[in-house]
């Protein structure tokens, strides 16, 4: 990514005060893919913090957040470059 036309947006709201939910985007102005990423962070405890948060990736085949990337067309299959998934993470403080 060479930082240039693309556009981030984040938006976010903190619900009762312990459990917060945020969704973010970035995306490529030229070719019209993008990523969203939505994360959820629970506070169990004042200590304890529960998040979880998502990579999505779309596009069309041979855009830049598609994730595939064709080094050399008809002689190497396609590396993936990036992969949606999830992360969960405990934060634990003391």
């Amino acid at each position: 990514m060479l930082g240039r036309d693309y556009l981030f947006a984040r938006v976010s709201h903190t619900y009762f005060d312990y459990l917060e939910l945020s969704l973010a985007g970035l995306g490529n102005l030229n070719d019209g893919s993008f990523v969203a990423l939505p994360e959820a962070s629970y506070a169990l405890r004042p200590n304890v913090q529960l998040t979880a948060s998502a990579l999505l990736p779309y596009g069309s085949e041979g855009s830049e957040l598609d994730g595939r990337f064709d080094l050399l067309p008809g002689i190497v299959p396609p590396v993936d470059l990036m992969k949606g998934g999830l992360h969960v993470e405990v934060k634990v403080s003391f």
